[in-house]
Order: structure tokens, then sequence, then C-alpha cells
């Protein structure tokens, strides 16, 4: 009897203990997350980019991982900032979001900051239709019936973060009785949920309706093209369309009714009838100028939503949009690249910025979408400062702008190409360049004939041009620059020896009978740069590898060699090791791949694994099998294949500097896209390309290559060879086959 109680009792405890369990908030990333105030703050850089708006980047670091960081503080209440959202001229349409930002950029309305939206679907026929709602001038672009978050712009410019938004619209038919509401604005209809829907379209949308064969649809004139929240909109009947997927002739609507909606408006319209259509969205939005969704909010009141609390989708680039105090932040972490960035999960992000004081936070279409731009000091175009994690900008959905209105004044500020306070060698020449902001941070002209310059007669002399030289001696005293009331002084300081010298290229492959320009940089104890001619320095070759001017370029001979660059000052000097035409270099044959290891994003499955005969292997006795599965993904789907170290860490060091990666691959025919990464000298990642994207279309074993940028510093890694798919419409599965990859430095004859 005893043993039966307690076992009872024990289930009793087992059963309370599950169910607190599964009470709990789901936590184990959370568990494992970085707090970012912690991290180490370095190489931070702030300067204003416009009136109330500061720009500022930096990068977070502990020993585990590294963060790139970019905000930009905006304040609305300054009369000269305007905040905007832009799109392409249609909604199922992308583009870049600097292109977007052209469309707003005009004679005392410069955009200088740019950045990605709202997600959005990248499925045909609905490609480009934001997942929420999009205001811009007070004009619905698109909106659903229920929106996650929105940022939302009032007349006065400020800017409100709303939690959970949700659309109410009124449809009247004059002389009808009863009313019907909009299952959406400018929408892709889903066939299997929204049954007995109304959906209006505007020209605004695409150049037709998109629409499938069970939609009633009706052509409408409206008194003014133009759906505004909170009016009452007036159109009139124009034609019954007796096909589906209508064009949308300019400056009129279509209203595509289905199930019992369509019934209504068959019974109900005539040729000529009048129909009113009112939308609100509540007194914020409905008073407001803009709108722009995003994702989920991740911080309301400061403190973390469970969305945030809850996040295992893993670290990821993200753009997030804040507000604290009446101001707009706006800001991104970069990510997907080691060494340099490694993104981060909401969580990470929503405390990041509750420690920071903010109020309420969306986190915005992220991944390769993120894109921070912005005009820099002196500059008139836009800039991006982040690094996007697709190697290039993305063209997105739409975007949102800061908009400066200040109208163009005189040169208030000059700006120089060099710091505040420089070094430089002794008889050494530093050209020196200017650029100009006004008042109000617009860039401004500089006109040459207008700039005086001086130098203190203990460094040395400048002329007109701006090309300073420094004295035999060393000395310190200040270059000035003027034009009009603005003046500029930079303090120099000329020295007469170096505590370390750097030359680059360090170790490279030239091709026989060509000719390489070597550079070299100086430094003073502290590792400060000093600025340096190559005529300053002294520059001789070992090995018989050819011939070196004073201006450190090398004419190498006609055989092949191995000798040395060295570039000396006094007894300090640095050197240069140079192959004149080198044999390929094999990275990897796939005989074990126990330094191999496969990852991959918005995938099924990922698999590699090594391969012998009656398998296809095209060199030896063995190739590497990656097998995929991105069915039922969407958005960008990749599998790596990471190339490690001795240590386990992903980066294979290369010899020198290759001109191309080359190795044997077995298509599928899938026609995805084959890239690879490599890792610079500077821990910069560069992508590289072994097919087009959509040319990995080939059935049987075909040997592609990469080519390495010539300019890429060493020493240089190979990371990975990834298979990728940005098409939501091919996403399948399949297997490659790799063999024999080599490093390939000169095309020898």
């Amino acid at each position: 009897m005893n043993s039966f109680k307690k076992a009872n009792r024990l289930l009793i405890f087992t059963m309370i203990f599950t169910l607190i369990a599964y009470s709990l908030p789901i936590t184990r990333d959370v568990a494992l997350a970085y707090d970012l105030t912690t991290f180490t703050k370095k190489n931070k850089s702030e300067y204003y980019i416009g009136p109330g708006v500061k720009h500022s980047s930096y990068s977070l670091e502990n020993e585990a991982s590294i963060q790139a960081v970019n905000t930009l503080e905006v304040d609305p209440s300054n009369p000269h900032i305007k905040l905007l959202v832009g799109s392409p001229s249609k909604v199922l349409s992308l583009d870049t979001v600097r292109n977007q930002a052209k469309q707003a950029d005009y004679k005392n309305h410069r955009v200088i900051g740019a950045f990605n939206g709202d997600f959005y679907k990248t499925t045909s026929p609905y490609a480009g239709q934001p997942i929420g709602l999009q205001i811009t001038n007070g004009e619905i672009i698109s909106s659903p019936v229920n929106t996650k978050s929105v940022l939302t712009i009032s007349e006065d410019g400020s800017a409100t973060i709303l939690d959970s938004v949700k659309m109410t619209s009124k449809v009247e038919i004059t002389g009808v009785r009863g009313t019907k509401t909009l299952t959406g604005i400018n929408r892709g209809r889903n066939i299997e949920t929204q049954i007995n829907s109304l959906f209006l379209f505007t020209d605004r949308f695409s150049s037709t309706t998109k629409t499938s064969d069970n939609e009633l649809e009706i052509l409408l004139q409206p008194t003014e093209n133009r759906v505004s929240p909170n009016e009452t909109l007036t159109a009139t009947v124009e034609d019954f369309l007796t096909t589906n997927n209508s064009p949308i002739p300019e400056g009129k609507w279509i209203l595509a009714a289905s199930g019992t909606q369509a019934d209504w408006i068959d019974e109900n319209l005539d040729i000529g009838s009048e129909i009113k259509f009112t939308i609100n969205y509540g007194e914020e939005i409905d008073n407001g100028i803009h709108a722009i969704s995003g994702g989920d909010l991740i911080l309301k009141n400061g403190k973390q939503t469970s969305i945030a609390v809850n996040d295992a989708s893993g670290r990821h680039p993200r753009t997030m949009f804040s507000t604290k105090e009446g101001k707009l932040y706006i800001t991104t972490f970069d990510g997907r690249q080691p060494g340099y960035s490694n993104g981060v999960t909401l969580y990470e992000g929503a405390k990041y910025l509750s420690d920071l004081g903010m109020e309420s936070v969306i986190n915005m279409d992220g991944g390769g979408s993120t894109t921070y731009s912005i005009r820099q000091p002196g500059e008139q175009g836009l800039s991006i400062l982040n690094r996007p994690s697709d190697g290039y900008e993305r063209r997105v959905a739409n975007s949102f702008l800061v908009v400066s209105t200040a109208p163009v004044s005189e040169l208030a500020t000059i700006i120089p190409n060099v710091s505040d306070s420089i070094k430089v060698l002794a008889n050494s020449t530093v050209p020196i360049s200017v650029k100009g902001l006004d008042k109000y941070y617009n860039g401004v002209n500089v006109n040459a004939n207008d700039l005086s310059w001086s130098a203190s007669s203990a460094v040395g002399k400048i002329d007109n041009s701006g090309l300073f030289t420094a004295g035999s001696q060393a000395g310190k005293g200040k270059i000035t620059i003027k034009s009009g009331k603005a003046t500029k002084s930079i303090n120099v300081e000329v020295v007469d020896s170096l505590a370390s010298i750097t030359i680059s290229p360090k170790d490279l492959v030239i091709v026989p009978g060509s000719k390489q320009t070597f550079k070299a940089k100086g430094y003073d104890s502290k590792g400060k740069e000093i600025f340096l001619t190559p005529q300053a320095l002294t520059w001789k070759t070992s090995g018989s590898i050819g011939t070196i001017d004073k201006k450190g370029t090398l004419s190498s001979v006609s055989k092949i060699k191995k000798g040395k660059v060295i570039v000396s000052q006094g007894k300090t000097k640095a050197e240069a090791i140079v192959y004149v035409g080198k044999s390929p270099t094999t990275i990897e044959t796939f005989t074990s791949i126990k330094d191999i290891s496969i990852t991959s994003a918005r995938v099924k499955s990922a698999k590699g694994t090594r391969v012998t005969k009656p398998k296809p292997v095209k060199v030896g006795k063995y190739a590497m099998a990656l097998s995929y599965d991105f069915t039922g993904t969407t958005g960008t789907s990749a599998a790596y294949v990471n190339f490690n170290d001795s240590n386990g860490k992903i980066g294979r060091p290369l010899a020198y500097r290759p001109m191309k990666l080359e190795m044997w691959v077995y298509g599928d025919a899938k026609k995805h896209w084959l890239r690879g990464v490599i890792q610079d000298g500077n821990g910069k990642l560069v992508t590289l390309d072994f097919t087009a994207q959509g040319k990995l279309d080939w059935k049987g074993w075909k040997k592609v290559s990469a080519t390495i940028p010539a300019n890429t510093p060493t020493p240089i890694k190979v990371r990975q060879v990834y298979v990728v798919e940005t098409n939501n419409n091919n996403k399948n599965k399949g297997t490659l086959y790799f063999d024999h990859m080599r490093a390939i430095y000169t095309e020898l004859k």
C-alpha cells in the first residue's frame, strides 16, 4: 500500500513538473545569449550628417563574438528634418534602398539616410508585396487587415511605434442597405483562407490584379485617384470585367470579390452605381503622413516582449527601429560574417537596445536585406556603411528615408582628407585635398581658387594645390587652410626616423616579365601612421627577380625566380617574398573530410559525405558529396562546405595571393548559384562567384573557377564554397560532388 502511495506521489510530482516546464518561456537560446553591454566597444566613430541627425558606428567584441553596429539618431523635431517611407513605383516590384531614395531626392529635399524596411513576399506572383501596412505621403500603398507592428510619422514629424494595428473599413453602395468590409488593399489573395474576400486594387499595385479564376472584378472610376485613411472615398462603376487578372488602367481602381462578397456585389451594383469606401487604423495612423510596418515588436515600454525572450531563430544581420524620448534610432547589426560580425538574436538585440534606454523597438527585415546608407560629410549622394551579408545591395520592397530640407548655404566647415593631427617623414610629400560643409551639414563645393594654404616654416612648405613637402629636419608646426570665413588647422610633426615599416603586397606571385608596384607605410612607436613617399625610402631586391625603382615599382625578369623586395629607412626595414611565376597548389583533395564542416541557412537538410567510385570521382580515389534540401523554404537558402584550419576554425590559409580558385564540380542541373568566400589579410570577407546566379545548370563534371581580386590583402584564407538559391520558385533538392580544389597563381605558358 505504501509503495502504491509513493508511486502515485511520484506520478503527481512528475505531472506538476511537466506542466510547469511547458508553461515556462522557451529560453534555450537566451541561456546562451550574449550580453552585448559587457562587450568591449572599439573603433567608434560619430559625426552629424544633418541638422539633429547623428551617425555612430563601432564594433562590440569579446573572446567569442564580434558585432559591427551602425546607429542613426534622428531628432524629428528639427524643422529641417523629414521622415518618409519610400518604395518602387509598384507594390509588386523591388529595388535597392538607394534607388528608392533617388525618387525623393531633389533641391532642398536631400535624402541623407536610407534604410531597408518591411519584410516582403518573395514568391511569384506577389513578389515584392510588403508583409504589412505601408502609407506614403498620406496614401495607402498596401494594407492587410492586421499588421504586427507599425512605425507611423505624424504631420509634425514625430515618430510613434504601434503594436497590433488593425484596419477597419466600410464599403457602401449608394441606395443599398448594409455595408461590407475590405479584406485588403493592393494585396494578393490567399485563396485557401480568404474565401469570401473583397480586395481593392489601384494602379499602384501592378499592371494587373494577379487574381485567380473565381473572383468577380469591377472597374471603378474614383473621384480622386488616391486611397487615404480617415476619408470618404467615392468611385463610380465603369464596367464589369469578364476575365480575371485584369489590367489596372492608370487612374482607375478595381474591386475584386469572391464568395459571398461577390454575390453581394453582383446583386447590388450596376454600371454607373456609386460606391464609397471609408478606411481607418486609429488616431495615430489616421492623422499621420507615413507608416511602415516591420516584423515583431521586440521591446515595449522599455521591456522585452515574449517574442524577443523566446527567440530561437539564431544570430543574423538585423535592422531595428527604436524610439526614445521623442527621438528615432535606426540600428543595424551586421552578421553571417565571422571575424567581422556574427549577428544577433532578437533577444540580444532587444536587450542591448533596452539597456541603452530605448522605449519601443521593431525588428525590421534583416538578413541580406539589412542596408544602412547615409550621406557622408562633404558628399552629395549616399554611401552604404554596413556590409550586406549577400555581398551586394539587395533589392527590397520599401525603405525608410531621412530627408534634410535645409537650404544649401555658404561654406562653413573645411574637411581635409587627413586627420587634425599628422606625422610626416622628413623630405616626404603629402597631397591634401578638402571637401566643404555648410552650417546644415550639406556638402558644398570648395573653389580651389578661393583657398589659401600656409605652413609653419618649422615643418616645411605647401603650394597652392595643397601639396605639402616636409622639411629635411624634425620639427612641429601647423598647416592652415582658409576659404572666406572658414578656417581649418592641421597639427604637423615632421620626424626623421620610423619605428616600423610595413610593405604591401607582403607575399605574392607575379607573371614573369610584368611590373608590380609595392607600397610602404611607416609608424611611430605607438603604432600611429607616419605619412611618407616612396622616394624617401631605400628600395632594393634580392634573388635576381628583377629591378626596382625609387617609387617601389618592380620590373620582373622573364624566368621563374624566387626572391625579395626590401624597403628600408635607416635601420628600419620590411621585406616581401616574391615569386616570379608559381605552380598551382592543391587546397583540398577530399581524401579525408575531417577538416571540413557543413553548415546551412533556411534548408530542410544539408549533409556532406566522402564518396568513392562508382559514385562520381574526378581525380584520385575520393570526392565529396554535398546533399541539400531547399524544398518548402522561403528566402535565401544555402548549404556551405567550410574549410577548417589545423585548429578546427573556419578558414584554410593560402600561400601568397592566388589569381583564382579552381575545382571540379559534378553538377545536378538544378540551376542554383555556386559561390565561395575568402577572408583577406584585414579580416574582411570577400564573396566569389564560381557560377553566375542560376547557372549551376549542368549535369556531370565541369571545371569551374573564381577570380580573386588583384588587390586583395594577404594573408588570404579560403573559408567556404556554397550552393545558394534566392528564388522561392526554384526551391528543390539535389546533390553536388566536389573534387581537387586548387589555388592558381599564374598562367604560365
